[in-house]
């Protein structure tokens, strides 16, 4: 093999690993062979309508079309389905890869040849469907020498599909109506802030958890302690406005739940209650979320950052208070992400590994207006706004972000601007969780997690310190 041919194979194997947008997992392609590259490409292309924008590859439109990104796992899935060989999406990739290095299994041969014949396709213009843009939205070709000599090196060529154009509306205006008509897609996250994920940032945003905990053990004077913990954290949402990770905005309710109870009751001094340290909170609102890219150059969305607004009522069951938010915070992306440690706003891997990392990095402002009181004792001002930040990591151990062993951290610091500090803190945390998530063919997961928090919440403004153990579940 020339050292020509190996760098030509060695940059397509470069795209198969920086696929973009998640598909449904095709069936089981059985041995039948594909005849062409055309085909490969039809397979990959298809139901490209259903397939999620993710962050960093919004769609472009090129001579009238409309084009969307594809998944690299996607397109070497249907290669090894093309010269007979039942593969997962993983499988797939490693396959070629170990075709463009020194291992060379027995099937590279015919994995070659239709790669080879799969990027000159695809280059030539002699698919229709399919077409290689670099990350500006130029559509790439053979001319294109400084771009094609080096092209899927530096991932900066995105394969994309054409999307299919409306088709002209048949039979009655009621038949036509209820064809355009689309199924609710409710969304159960663990907060607020994970319900506008879409794409790829959907597979590992936070799941809703409900634990239970309970605890023995035994005084000096041999009489028993029993401590009893219930938990429960989530959101549920519906979007309104858009379902992309461009811009949307979605109706929601969430509910935090947090009490633990000790028998024997402790004694306590009216008219102090058990009740009096539980979280038990309901918020309800409008978030919308806007995109907006501040790339430079001609580099489409390989820099962007992320605004939400969140307008929201919230009720303290414990404090009997009430209380309307608004908070605005804006999330960095970055496509090449962080020093080659973490994705920046969406993850990467690491080479020669199965880690996926991710590293966020977002500023909050919010103002709040106290409707009602409740059992707080005020002593100044019914209005309180805090401002600040939160840094976050997570891994995902495995051959995706599908599923699988993961572990993460938080940091978020807001600091009181206007407010009684009697009953309004400064909110200063530190989050630290680590589980398993298990995901249903794309449609729902659920996870194991135990999660270290200790710091004041946002919500409830308690102070709390705990290990909780629990069941998630995200869809």
């Amino acid at each position: 093999m020339t050292s020509h041919v190996k760098t030509r194979f060695a940059n397509i194997t470069r795209l198969l690993t920086a696929g973009t947008a998640v598909f449904i997992t095709p069936s089981a392609f059985g041995a039948s062979l594909l005849a062409d590259p055309a085909e490969i490409a039809a397979l990959a292309c298809n139901k490209i309508k259903e397939a999620e924008v993710d962050v960093g590859t919004p769609d472009i439109s090129h001579d009238d079309t409309n084009w969307r990104a594809i998944s690299g796992e996607r397109v070497a899935y249907f290669m090894a389905a093309s010269v007979g060989l039942e593969k997962t999406r993983a499988e797939a990739v490693k396959l070629v890869l170990d075709v463009s290095g020194d291992r060379h299994p027995p099937e590279s041969n015919d994995i070659w040849d239709t790669v080879e014949q799969f990027q000159s396709d695809v280059l030539a213009g002699g698919i229709d469907g399919l077409k290689a843009f670099n990350r500006g939205g130029k559509l790439l070709k053979f001319g294109d020498k400084s771009e094609t000599e080096t092209w899927l090196v530096d991932r900066q060529v995105i394969l994309r599909c054409a999307l299919p154009e409306d088709q002209a509306n048949t039979g009655t205006t009621a038949e036509t109506e209820a064809k355009k008509k689309k199924p609710i897609k409710l969304r159960l996250r663990g907060n607020v802030d994970a319900l506008s994920a879409v794409g790829k940032a959907r597979k590992s945003a936070d799941a809703a958890s409900f634990g239970m905990s309970r605890e023995l053990a035994y005084e000096a004077d041999g009489t028993r302690k029993r401590t009893t913990t219930y938990a429960v954290n989530a959101a549920l949402g519906v979007p309104l406005l858009g379902e992309n990770q461009l811009q949307g905005l979605l109706g929601y309710a969430s509910y935090e739940l947090k009490q633990v109870r000790l028998r024997p009751k402790p004694i306590l001094t009216p008219p102090a209650t058990e009740r009096d340290s539980d979280t038990d909170v309901l918020k309800m609102g409008l978030i919308g979320h806007k995109l907006i890219d501040i790339s430079a150059g001609p580099a489409e969305y390989q820099t962007s950052v992320n605004f939400t607004l969140d307008n929201s009522y919230l009720i303290d069951f414990v404090k009997d208070s009430e209380r309307y938010r608004a908070r605005l915070a804006g999330s960095l992306y970055n496509y090449d992400g962080l020093l080659g440690l973490c994705g920046l706003g969406g993850y990467m891997d690491i080479p020669n590994s199965k880690i996926w990392t991710r590293c966020e990095f977002q500023a909050i402002a919010d103002f709040n207006i106290l409707t009602k009181a409740g059992n707080l004792t005020l002593t100044g001002k019914e209005t309180f706004a805090h401002a600040g930040g939160r840094a976050a990591f997570k891994a995902y151990f495995g051959d995706s972000v599908d599923e699988g062993l993961f572990i993460s951290a938080e940091y978020r610091h807001l600091e009181r601007l206007r407010g009684n500090s009697a009953f309004v803190p400064n909110i200063n945390n530190h989050t630290l969780s680590f589980g398993h998530r298990w995901w249903n063919h794309n449609r729902f997961a659920l996870e194991l997690k135990a999660e270290l928090f200790d710091g004041v919440k946002d919500d409830s403004l308690n102070d709390i310190n705990s290990l909780s153990f629990g069941l998630g579940l995200i869809f």
